[in-house]
């Protein structure tokens, strides 16, 4: 009997051992489904809690290399690297980097980051090509997300170092191969590690497939924001005509100024000068200066001050880039140029000595003219980083890239690359959150203010101070009804259609309905003439004749015509070049405008040197000689202009496809070459006094 229950005890025992251990070896096979973001789901095994150092172990290696490599991805605008293995093109590397693909940071750090934006032609180029370096986000092998898998596979084992460290804990662990992917989610990235792992440890034994890290970096706003920074400057150049004005600004006819644009003087006495060598020095001192002060619309850092003058106001609004849509409460945005970084320049210089193109006399009781007309050739990287100060649990992310301006002539040099596009746009943000749109039905009404008929597809965002969010867009008949967030003061309600003037109103919701009536201004494409109204030298001075002429065939017009905005409406601006060889359009609506023509005769007209006398003592008179000047295809006379607020109704526009706009024209080469003299040049400098003398019969008209 007793033999028996020693027999039984030991079936017990057995059968206890085989039950812990199936169910040691069933826990260590369990999985469970875990959702690491709302985009991806894995499988995750459970293993017994004496196994989860070696979770631990690999996950922190995982998450640690995986915020190497996205923090390299970020330093250097993308790319993990530039050899084809990450980036998958070629990079052309110089250490000119208005001769690059990417600028190296610092001398000699290694630190290379792309051009998003840039002249990928030489500097001196004719037929000109622009590129972008911009990696794609997801699509693609070479891919920022592609880059990031490849990058932690590569990596991770530096961190693993083979397990010593868990096998000096008792581990024996046997590895397979080993795949990452990493997955750019809207908020966030997520990396998963695809890697069978054989645990052993005593007698206890543990699987593990698969592990993972969520890194909080909203990598795609990031991606987006930048794109839209780099398609605002490819489409509206606002690197450029900072830098024109910025030029301008700080020229003059002064030693220590920069050579001016255009200026004219009537003056005695030795001409200004300037070193090409030197200018060089200080625009580029001003670049360091002022690229700083961009900043960007609808971003975490954006701060606009307000000055009382109009002039320091335009100016600094140059520098404020605006954005189209989606804001980025969350993220900076900065701009820096280094003065490591040589900038291209060129000058019409004679070699490095810069001075007028000047006629004068040698007394003072004599006329004299000094003609400065200068033409600046400038590139210039600027260094664009983007931060979101609370990602990676506060430690920060910085994403950074370059944009290259290109001024050739004083004009931005044309561009022909299309935008690029960004990744799942959202137009969400903290204020448009649904959660906070809570006030009565708004009920908005948009009619074209021409033909009084339903607006469809009107697109209405609402702002307040830097923070933008998409509302929606009216139906066929005109009408949205909307809610708005509540609770914000001094809000803008701006409503936006292709083809039509912009419009902003202000408005602040509330708990009651209300109603928003509003009616858009329609932009048309119209022909544009410029024909000109001389002022003929006869006898007794320069009158004005009232019968138009063309221009000549070596004449050009440039016109700008700025819209005098009510205050709802948007500024507008819009120019054109015209000649009798190259018509022209230009886009326009009904308004007030401040019209500026200006007239160029690319042909050559000459005013002779002459010889006068006049008095250099009390009784003595002398003999002296006026020096003559020559105007031609490189030097144009400048031939006439306007400057006057005209009116553009909308029944004109409406009804006529062309208008004629007039410009008064000081008529010198009607006047015989030997008849011409320096004193004609100063009718080219009025003309605004004419346009406002004559302005009846400077008004533009239909046809």
């Amino acid at each position: 009997m007793r033999r028996n229950k020693a027999q039984a005890s030991v079936f017990i025992i057995i059968g206890t051992i085989l039950l812990i251990a199936a169910g040691i070896y069933f826990y260590a096979r369990q999985q469970t489904l875990r959702q690491i973001s709302p985009e991806i789901e894995i499988s995750l095994e459970e293993v017994p809690s004496e196994f989860e150092p070696v979770r631990s172990f690999v996950t922190s290696c995982l998450e640690d290399t995986s915020a190497e490599g996205l923090s390299l991805i970020g330093k250097q605008g993308g790319y993990a690297g530039f050899n084809s293995d990450y980036s998958g093109q070629s990079f052309s590397l110089s250490n000119d980097p208005t001769d690059t693909d990417a600028v190296e940071f610092a001398p000699n750090s290694g630190l290379r980051i792309p051009y998003w934006h840039y002249l990928s032609s030489p500097n001196d180029c004719e037929n000109c090509k622009f590129e972008s370096k911009r990696p794609e986000l997801r699509q693609g092998e070479n891919s920022i997300q592609s880059q990031l898998s490849k990058y932690v596979e590569n990596n991770i084992d530096r961190c693993l170092d083979n397990f010593n460290a868990l096998k000096e804990q008792g581990f024996d662990i046997a590895a397979t191969e080993k795949n990452v992917e990493a997955t750019i989610t809207e908020n966030d990235v997520a990396v998963v590690l695809n890697y069978d792992l054989n645990v052993q440890k005593e007698n206890a034994k543990a699987a593990m497939t698969k592990f993972f890290v969520v890194l909080p970096v909203s990598l795609q706003k990031i991606y987006n924001l930048a794109t839209a920074i780099t398609n605002m400057q490819a489409e509206h150049r606002f690197l450029e005509k900072a830098a024109i004005n910025l030029v301008s600004s700080f020229a003059g006819v002064d030693k220590e100024k920069l050579p001016p644009l255009t200026d004219m003087r009537f003056q005695f006495g030795s001409s200004t000068n300037w070193i090409k060598s030197d200018v060089k020095t200080k625009v580029t001192q001003v670049l360091l200066s002022y690229v700083p002060l961009f900043q960007v619309h609808s971003t975490r850092n954006y701060d606009r001050n307000v000055f009382d003058s109009e002039l320091r106001q335009s100016l600094y609004d140059d520098f404020i880039v605006p954005l189209q849509g989606e804001s980025y409460p969350n993220l900076e945005a900065s701009f820096s140029y280094l003065d490591f970084w040589p900038i291209y320049f060129d000058l019409n210089c004679n070699g490095e000595f810069c001075e007028p193109e000047s006629a004068s006399s040698d007394l003072l009781s004599l006329v004299g003219i000094q003609r400065y007309n200068f033409v600046y050739d400038v590139s210039f990287p600027a260094y664009v980083e983007i931060k979101e100060p609370d990602a990676l649990d506060g430690r920060g992310f910085n994403f950074n890239f370059f944009l290259e301006a290109n001024l050739r002539n004083n004009e931005p040099l044309p561009v022909n690359v299309a935008p690029l596009q960004a990744a799942a746009l959202s137009f969400g943000s903290q204020l448009c959150d649904l959660g906070n749109r809570n006030s009565a039905d708004v009920e908005i009404n948009i009619r074209d203010e021409g033909a009084n008929l339903p607006l469809e597809d009107v697109q209405v965002t609402y702002t307040v101070t830097d923070e933008t969010c998409f509302i929606g867009a009216t139906n066929s008949k005109g009408k949205l009804t909307a809610k708005f967030p509540t609770g914000a003061i001094g809000g803008v309600a701006h409503f936006i259609r292709e083809d039509y003037l912009k419009k902003a109103v202000p408005f602040d919701a509330g708990l009651e309905k209300k109603a928003i009536e509003i009616q858009l201004e329609p932009v048309k494409t119209k022909k544009i003439i410029v024909d000109k109204k001389k002022l003929v030298k006869t006898a007794n001075g320069w009158e004005f004749q009232n019968t138009p002429f063309h221009l000549s065939l070596k004449e050009e017009a440039v016109i700008t015509l700025k819209r005098n905005s009510p205050l709802q409406d948007e500024e507008y601006t819009t120019a054109a070049s015209y000649s009798l060889n190259q018509p022209a359009e230009i886009r326009i609506a009904p308004g007030s405008y401040e019209a500026t023509i200006t007239l160029f005769l690319k042909d050559r007209l000459a005013i002779p040197e002459r010889k006068v006398r006049a008095r250099s003592g009390l009784f003595e008179k002398k003999e002296y000689t006026i020096p003559g000047i020559e105007f031609n295809e490189q030097s144009p006379f400048p031939s006439g202009g306007l400057k006057l607020n005209v009116t553009l109704n909308p029944a004109d526009i409406e009804r006529y496809d062309t208008i004629v706009f007039y410009a008064v024209s000081p008529a010198l080469q009607d006047i015989p070459e030997s008849e011409r003299v320096i004193e004609d040049l100063q009718e080219t400098s009025k003309a605004e006094y004419y346009s406002k003398v004559y302005q009846l019969a400077l008004q533009p008209a239909f046809e």
